[in-house]
């Protein structure tokens, strides 16, 4: 008999023998009961082969053998492990059906897998069996709802956890700030963080990123900058994420000295800038058109070991092509090839910006000339002696 170091029996060997030993005792009359039944059907859950659990468990409902709780309970912790949520549900459906009352573990354990699939109606749906949903529930509904930008459920959870005089948790809170601020709403956003201090939480480095991001979505500059002197006043440490926000936001403005002025503050706070950093302050030069600032900052980032990003060679080709320099714009090109960067549609798009406005200068240029030449023989021959 195969033995292992423990000196228990091959456990593969004890997987063929099972269902052979559970036929040699149908062959002498002798009727399985439950623990038959559940020695089978947890031993398949162990492997985690639901399949054949679930066909161990109609054998038994065919034998007219009742599962008791505890098997209902493997098989939905067994579904859940898997990550299934069909079958995690349909046991609990089943437990129900059989008189057993699913407890707020067992619902709270499906209303979380369904949450992880990203499953609103599946998450409500067990939230909605619960008798008495408790704060883990409550809170997770309002982050999950908030989270995938539901805004108006999130908001009525999040009524019905106060009302229920539970207690919202801080990550609930920065959900709903983070819901806010992602549709635009800095009023709310801000609201929603006045509620968080009177509940006394500490903001952390994420809620001041939160709102500085709002702001900056909004092109509100100076508030970004205020959420940014309320965080160091909270004595809290910024961090390359905030930099980056504001940063990207004094881009977008086009307003390259603004973004030079964020990077300083990083420097003096000992941020040290990443790929992010160094795009947003190329696309700000970009925004000016200003080709020797773009292609400094790039060649900084190279120097302080930053690798290039498709991004990055963007932005520069863009500053060139703003710049009407296309000959750069084909040089930047070359180069993100040779530092093997895949080009994508916005590389292609602003080669073809670059060309179309070298071709309508050169049109120009011509029409010019042909407009001069015009006036210049015209006023000769005006002034032809006769």
């Amino acid at each position: 008999m195969g033995q292992d170091d423990d000196g228990i029996e091959n456990r593969d060997a004890m997987d063929q023998k099972l269902p052979r030993w559970f036929r040699e005792l149908n062959m002498v009359g002798f009727k399985p009961d439950n623990e038959f039944y559940t020695t089978f059907i947890t031993d398949a859950l162990r492997k985690n082969d639901l399949a054949a659990a679930e066909r161990w468990a109609q054998n038994a409902k065919k034998a007219g053998v009742t599962l008791n709780e505890t098997v209902y309970k493997a098989f939905m912790s067994s579904a859940i492990h898997v990550g299934n949520l069909c079958a995690a549900s349909r046991w609990c459906e089943n437990m129900a059906s059989a008189g057993i009352t699913p407890n707020a573990a067992t619902l709270s354990s499906l209303l979380q897998l369904a949450i992880k699939q990203g499953n609103l109606s599946s998450a409500e749906h067990w939230f909605l069996k619960a008798r008495r949903p408790n704060a883990t529930m409550y809170n997770s509904m309002v982050n999950f709802a908030a989270r995938s930008g539901h805004i108006a459920q999130a908001k009525r959870w999040f009524d019905e956890l106060w009302s229920s005089s539970m207690r919202p948790t801080p990550s609930t809170m920065r959900a709903m700030m983070i819901a806010a601020a992602k549709n635009g709403d800095l009023a709310s956003a801000e609201r929603w963080y006045l509620e968080s201090s009177v509940l006394g939480f500490k903001p952390s480095v994420i809620t001041f990123n939160t709102m500085i991001n709002a702001a900056a979505k909004l092109g509100n500059l100076s508030s970004a900058k205020s959420w940014y002197e309320r965080a160091k006043t909270a004595g809290v440490r910024p961090t390359v994420v905030t930099f980056n926000t504001l940063i990207d936001a004094a881009a977008k403005a086009g307003n390259l000295a603004g973004a030079e002025q964020w990077f300083k503050e990083a420097a003096k706070e000992g941020v040290e800038p990443n790929d992010v950093t160094v795009g947003a302050l190329i696309n700000a030069a970009a925004k000016c058109h200003n080709l020797p600032a773009a292609e400094m900052w790039f060649e900084y980032a190279e120097s302080i070991g930053i690798k290039p990003t498709a991004h990055m060679f963007n932005s520069v080709i863009n500053a060139a092509a703003s710049s009407g320099n296309v000959s750069r714009a084909e040089l930047w090109f070359q180069h993100a090839r040779s530092a093997q960067v895949k080009p994508d549609r916005f590389t292609f798009s602003s080669l073809i910006t670059a060309a179309t406005r070298l071709v309508t200068l050169q049109q120009q240029g011509a029409g010019l000339r042909r407009q001069l030449n015009t006036a210049f023989n015209t006023t000769t021959s005006c002034t032809r002696p006769s």
